[in-house]
């Protein structure tokens, strides 16, 4: 009598000669069964998590990128400029995704905001794992003809 199915081989495989009980095969196919759902569902909260985090980086730069080119175009017709771009870097303090600097006569900086996690620090490895890259964009500024 040849039987057929995968527990039914691992009782041969075993040497045990007698026949694993009903009760005992079913109970393996639900571990199978959860441990293949919980490797599934891991993974697609992986891949999920990864495109959340990589939308929403991008969007966080688009809007900086506009919100730049929009002030801009507003500078072009400001009586102190440099003032001016001095308030559009201070704009940008609180962003928690984005760092703004502005590098000319006097270099201004406007770091996100360091938030702390309720339960603590990131793990490197989740970093790891999610593999989201910083992006770095440099927009040229020229206001009244001056860079």
């Amino acid at each position: 009598m040849s039987r057929r199915g995968i527990l039914c081989r691992l009782e041969i495989k075993w040497g045990t000669g007698s026949p694993m009980s009903l009760r005992f095969r079913l109970i393996g196919l639900v571990c199978i069964a959860l441990v293949a759902s919980l490797v599934l569902g891991g993974l697609m909260a992986w891949v999920n998590a990864s495109r959340s985090i990589r939308t929403e980086m991008h969007s966080a730069l688009l809007v900086g990128r506009q919100t730049i080119e929009n002030a801009i175009e507003r500078l072009q017709n400001a009586p102190g400029p440099s003032r001016s771009l001095d308030d559009l870097v201070a704009s940008f303090e609180g962003n928690r995704h984005l760092r703004v600097r502005f590098i000319g006569e006097a270099e201004t900086v406007a770091a996100p905001v360091v938030e702390r996690p309720p339960f603590g620090a990131l793990p490197g490895w989740f970093v790891r794992i999610i593999g989201v890259a910083p992006v770095t964009d440099r927009v040229p500024i020229a206001v009244n003809g001056r860079d």
